[in-house]
């Protein structure tokens, strides 16, 4: 009796060569993945068990690797591989120092980008000239899955070594939505006393989820409410 399964990587690989990526549903963009690192084993099925238990395929991506290898044939080497995705994509879309941080969508396009695949909350400051466009973004702490606590001293290093006299600061919330909570707001507005005095404007606070959501401070309206 002829094996069903026979050629079906096959056949995958000419159907993505031939149609691209669109074609794909979630379980099959896993499944193929999965090729690469999990050899003669019905990998349709690895992908199933990774989407039932983690939900989406963006989930199974950021999932950490110990989880992920609680999955049955799926080794240290195919978790490792998933592992590996949203790195190299977050490494990929290197034009964003061209991306102006005045223009809303790609302010949100460039943070969701640093923040891809984040397991942990950490805090980055981007410098900015003086027409919005980004000269650097750089971690300046991390802590654990729900608090990071920067230094304003860290800010205005970083500002300084770069010649920016704008600055935004921005940091994720890997498990909870975007929106600022109020020990954001209040370590927004500490950060924006510190850093006037020293000629360098805060212009915006960013804050990003584990579920794709982003918040701008300043377009949400709270930056105008700071000194109040």
């Amino acid at each position: 009796m002829k094996n069903l399964h026979e050629g079906h990587r096959e056949r995958m690989r000419k159907k993505f060569l031939k149609t691209g990526i669109e074609a794909f549903t979630e379980h099959e963009v896993l499944e193929m993945l999965l090729f690469y690192a999990v050899p003669r084993v019905n990998t349709n099925e690895i992908a199933h068990e990774l989407l039932n238990r983690f939900g989406s395929l963006g989930s199974v991506l950021n999932a950490p690797v110990e989880a992920l290898t609680e999955t049955k044939h799926l080794s240290e080497n195919g978790a490792t591989l998933l592992k590996l995705i949203p790195l190299i994509l977050k490494l990929y879309p290197r034009e964003p120092k061209s991306a102006c941080m005045d223009n809303y969508d790609e302010l949100k396009s460039y943070f969701k980008n640093e923040f891809l695949g984040a397991r942990n909350e950490q805090f980055k400051v981007v410098c900015l000239t003086q027409t919005f466009n980004v000269i650097s973004c750089e971690l300046i702490c991390e802590g654990d899955v729900n608090v990071v606590k920067p230094e304003p001293l860290k800010i205005v290093e970083t500002a300084l070594k770069h010649n920016s006299r704008i600055v935004i600061i921005s940091h994720n919330h890997p498990t909870a939505l975007s929106l600022p909570s109020d020990d954001d707001i209040t370590t927004t507005r500490m950060f924006k006393r510190v850093l006037e005095p020293l000629g360098i404007t805060l212009l915006d606070h960013v804050i990003v989820s584990g579920f794709g959501d982003v918040t701008s401070m300043r377009q949400s309206g709270y930056m105008s409410i700071l000194d109040k």
